[in-house]
């Protein structure tokens, strides 16, 4: 059986379909390059009787070979999870369905040894505190979960839930494969009979909730208060209601009023309008979006104020946001990774636009949050690319499906897009007169006659390419890039922390003269609103400032990896930006090219000089 860094080799080697070498994958995964090699020889040996192989040459590195579909189902099989936090899941699964369970139950229940669990009894109960939950052991009786019903699902949809590629899955032990099938039947053929338009993620939401509040009944663990005033009804209580009926006559179970108004309440549920005239010109929302913009113009130099279609979108969502945050309901975000990734200026015009809704609104936005609001900002760069009709599927939010249908609009002209729909409306799409669909998400067993296109939600290069057409790029200066750079901020630095490389790095940088305290302590605050590692060994701290220094990329070399947050990181390039240069935008875009490209990193990290540095970094603009 494949244990977690076998499968996280695997992943990493799918997401990156080059050669890849073994000493690159040792930092990554923070073990020696002799383990990484005997990781792969278990991997070969584990798969040996599927057509999934990691090949190896040396001198070059190694490479999954296999068929896509194959490889993808391995790793749904086996989700990349450390060991103990996949312990700490069962046991909390386990105990919630068992409701009380010996120590020697529960190590028969989940194959593992008592001494194992005792091991872990504590970062279970730190797990649990997190949701007010206690662990509680009772003499000879066994271990059990204690605290309000309503912190017991929450804790229950982190821990008894996952999207993966676009679907919801439930690890709720009490629910069948069969019975999570059927409520989803009778919940998306209900929207559809009823001509109502919910985006894929607030079907998820709404799925969730109700097969949690069914998993609860059937352990008669119902509610019997909620944050609701008595005699006030939910807008959405109705259409709960008829769907929780059908559930209940072929389930033989019953929601109470209570239930009804819980899946009302905390599933989020909006029905929504496609169209961005849903805002009214005079809404106050609009005119804080406006406002709001127009500071960003000033502050980073970048005008987003005459584009109505991104503060019409924006206003949406902000309006959705409100709803949801004021009802405690709080989404993750699961394109965040990329998001920090691809759009590094965006998300710093999200986080000014997320301080002034807390001043304004008195609402603190998560970081999750942030990701969702700089893909609006992002998906405003125009792009250009003869006149064909397509249908665009999308699984996130309204909001996010129309800017991207506006984006392909316009980086492709000679596309006619004829509609934009949740993924679940793919029947209703088919029967258009188009020529292709554009998803964003791979259909299980299609069988259509219209050929599909499968692109990411934030519509990157790769998808652009896809859709078979080149980016017109723009007549970029490839020298702009390299004038950030000076001999005198480029540093080897040995650090144990993110905290601890950043303060070293700046502290070089203001002894050298290029930046102040001030400056530095603006890239601290940064960084600590959203980490800012981005994959492939790199980190990118950054700020941008109105002071008289001129703009720097300071260049901090590690002599071995560091836990950053997520990842682990041993380039750092620590951008200062003047807020007065309009080229800052641009020298992202061309910096991110460079640093996605794994062997060009490898290089510079082992760059021996500043000359050596440079010359790797023009090598990979080419």
């Amino acid at each position: 059986m494949l244990n977690s860094k076998q499968i996280e080799i695997i992943e990493y080697l799918f997401k990156n379909s080059g050669f890849i070498t073994a000493e690159y994958l040792s930092k990554v995964l923070n073990v020696s390059t002799r383990t990484i090699k005997r990781y792969i020889d278990a991997i070969n040996t584990e798969l040996r009787d599927i057509p999934i192989e990691i090949v190896s040459i040396r001198g070059t590195g190694c490479q999954l070979k296999g068929p896509p579909t194959e490889i993808e189902q391995l790793i749904h099989r086996h989700p990349f999870e450390e060991n103990k936090d996949l312990r700490i899941r069962q046991i909390i699964l386990n105990l919630v369905d068992s409701q009380t369970l010996t120590i020697e139950e529960l190590s028969s229940q989940i194959h593992y040894s008592v001494s194992t669990i005792n091991k872990l009894t504590a970062a279970v109960k730190d797990a649990l505190q997190k949701y007010g939950l206690e662990l509680i052991s009772r003499p000879h009786y066994g271990l059990t979960i204690e605290g309000d019903e309503l912190n017991i699902r929450s804790m229950l949809v982190d821990y008894g839930f996952y999207i993966h590629h676009g679907k919801l899955y439930t690890e709720l032990l009490n629910i069948t494969d069969s019975e999570f099938s059927h409520i989803s039947s009778i919940l998306l053929e209900y929207l559809k009979r009823k001509g109502i338009v919910v985006a894929d993620r607030d079907i998820h939401n709404l799925l969730e909730k109700i097969i949690l509040s069914v998993s609860r009944i059937k352990k008669q663990c119902t509610l019997h208060q909620l944050p609701l005033q008595e005699g006030n009804k939910h807008p959405n209580y109705d259409v709960i209601y008829e769907i929780l009926d059908q559930i209940s006559q072929t389930l033989m179970i019953t929601f109470t009023d209570y239930e009804i108004n819980y899946i009302s309440i905390y599933s989020g549920f909006i029905m929504y309008s496609f169209h961005p005239k849903m805002i009214n010109e005079k809404n106050d929302i609009q005119d804080f979006v406006r406002d709001t913009l127009r500071e960003i113009a000033i502050l980073f130099g970048v005008d987003y104020t005459e584009q109505d279609l991104i503060i019409n979108y924006l206003s949406i969502h902000l309006n959705m946001l409100l709803v949801r945050l004021n009802q405690d309901i709080r989404l993750k975000n699961p394109m965040l990774k990329q998001i920090k990734s691809e759009y590094v200026m965006e998300m710093n015009y999200a986080i000014f636009l997320a301080k002034k809704i807390e001043e304004r609104f008195h609402i603190k936005i998560s970081e999750d949050e942030l990701g969702y609001l700089a893909i609006y900002f992002g998906t405003a760069r125009k792009q250009k690319s003869t006149r064909k009709r397509v249908v665009i599927l999308c699984h996130y939010g309204i909001g996010t499906a129309q800017l991207l249908g506006e984006q392909i609009k316009e980086s492709f002209p000679e596309l006619e897009i004829s509609g934009i729909y949740p993924i679940h409306y793919i029947d209703f799409a088919q029967e258009q007169m188009i020529d292709f669909i554009i998803s964003t998400v791979a259909i299980d067993d299609y069988k259509g006659e219209k050929p599909i296109i499968i692109i990411d939600n934030l519509l990157s290069e790769k998808s652009m390419k896809s859709i078979k057409t080149a980016l017109d790029k723009g007549n970029q200066d490839s020298n702009a890039l390299i004038s950030f750079f000076h001999p005198q901020a480029w540093y080897r630095i040995d650090a144990k922390s993110s905290t601890d490389a950043i303060l070293q790095l700046s502290s070089h940088l203001i002894l050298d003269g290029f930046i102040n305290e001030e400056i530095k302590n603006s890239v601290i605050e940064r960084e600590a609103i959203s980490s800012t590692e981005i994959g492939n060994l790199v980190a990118i701290p950054h700020t941008i400032f109105t002071q008289d220094y001129k703009s720097i990329i300071g260049v901090g070399i590690l002599n071995k990896t560091i836990p950053w947050d997520k990842e682990r990181v041993q380039l750092i390039f620590m951008l200062c930006f003047n807020g007065s240069e309009p080229r800052n935008h641009m020298i992202f875009r061309q910096l991110y090219k460079i640093i996605k490209n794994i062997n060009t990193v490898e290089k510079l990290i082992s760059s021996n000089n500043f000359q050596d540095f440079i010359s790797w970094m023009k090598g990979g603009q080419k």
